[in-house]
């Protein structure tokens, strides 16, 4: 059975630039003040920082996961989407990111993850 998310977690590389470049990607969709609250100090003193939209999607960004990972630790594989390169982790970043977490969600995940690998193999 597959799980429909109603978030979109976005990694971000710790780099003053990149927060800027995601908040100018936000404001380019959403017309909200309170995106200007997602800095550099933030994410430094909060791992993730959730941004909820008006139109109530939400947009967690992450600057790592507790010690275990952050940016430099994810493979990913970059694909166009009108135009545009985007990175996205492959399912056996996903698995990782997962395979050890408490909430009930994340061991479902990782149980059909893991079953997708044992009847196709690698990603």
């Amino acid at each position: 059975m597959q799980r429909l998310t109603r978030d979109i977690d976005i990694f971000v590389e710790m780099v003053p630039d990149n927060v800027e470049n995601l908040r100018q990607a936000l404001a380019s969709v959403y017309q909200d003040e309170s995106i200007e609250e997602i800095t550099f100090d933030e994410l430094k003193k909060y791992s993730v920082i959730r941004y909820v939209a008006p139109d109530g999607f939400c947009v967690d960004i992450v600057s790592r996961l507790g010690e275990a990972f952050s940016y430099k630790d994810l493979d990913f594989r970059e694909v166009e989407i009108e135009g545009t390169e985007i990175r996205i982790a492959t399912p056996k970043t996903l698995l990782m990111l997962k395979k050890d977490t408490v909430r009930p969600e994340d061991k479902m995940d990782t149980a059909f993850l893991e079953k997708v690998f044992k009847n196709e193999g690698d990603d």
